[in-house]
């Protein structure tokens, strides 16, 4: 559940760019939180159910990185973004390419999940040590790849 001023979305509305599609809900919610701030209380509301049929499953590398640097790219250019999130930007783009990487791993496509592994490891290498992180080795040791 979330509440917000009123009228927020109506200055804060999803970002129309199609290439965006997928991840233009992080991008509002950024600019929404730089804006009005954030107060969470840790409850669990919601359930996200993985299964093979999934559509960011089979996503390719490069509209994931595209996804990525488009949603980096318009949540920076609101003023308020770059002054509250700014300080965590390296963190935010080692955020991205654990998102890249675990799709990609989900995929069989160890090699590259790997790779932006690292990628992410040499933004914030705490990045490694997350949830999503230890998904990622996890699919990276015990997975069989995909033929």
């Amino acid at each position: 559940m979330f509440l917000l001023k009123k009228g927020a979305f109506q200055l804060h509305k999803f970002n129309p760019d199609r290439n965006l599609a997928g991840s233009e809900d992080w991008e509002l919610w950024i600019r929404l939180a730089a804006h009005y701030g954030l107060r969470t209380d840790h409850h669990i509301i919601g359930r996200l159910v993985q299964h093979d049929t999934r559509s960011v499953i089979h996503v390719s590398e490069e509209r994931l990185l595209e996804r990525k640097k488009l949603a980096i790219k318009y949540a920076f250019e609101d003023k308020a973004v770059q002054k509250v999130f700014g300080p965590y930007k390296n963190s935010i783009l080692a955020y991205w390419l654990t998102y890249v990487s675990l799709h990609l791993a989900m995929d069989g496509n160890k090699k590259r999940a790997f790779y932006h592994l690292m990628r992410a490891v040499k933004y914030d290498l705490r990045s490694v040590f997350t949830k999503r992180g230890l998904v990622i080795i996890k699919f990276l040791v015990f997975k069989k790849a995909s033929s």
